[in-house]
């Protein structure tokens, strides 16, 4: 398998599960779930970067295998990767979203109140 079509593949594979976790309706319960356990987790949860950033990460260690097995190595990898992976979601919701998360403003955000008063 070429790099390229490696790097596509994990490009694929980071936008996919950043979405499915950040955005999905089928992952929505969980989200709540998890937002629910505080605001650092309802910042985590919502925010396609940082997690992006975990999945990356996580990717990283997934295919650390293909690389050098030094320690430096692993986690220089696993770092790089997730940092493209934060950087790639930030490109990708900005262009699709304007930067925001649907799921955020559906989910949490309470609906507005209109304060209707009646003219005498």
């Amino acid at each position: 398998m070429s790099e390229l079509t490696s790097l596509v593949e994990w490009g694929l594979l980071a936008v996919g599960l950043t979405y499915w976790i950040t955005m999905s309706g089928i992952f929505a319960p969980a989200r709540l779930l998890i937002a629910n356990a505080g605001a650092f987790w309802e910042a985590l949860i919502y925010c396609p970067m940082c997690t992006g950033f975990w999945v990356g990460c996580g990717l990283g260690v997934c295919h650390a295998h293909t690389f050098a097995a030094s320690h430096l190595h692993f986690v220089a990898n696993t770092l790089t990767s997730g940092f493209a992976s934060m950087g790639l979601m930030f490109v990708v919701v900005h262009a699709a979203t304007g930067g925001s998360n649907p799921a955020y403003t559906q989910e949490r955000v309470p609906p507005e109140t209109t304060n209707e008063t009646e003219e005498a």
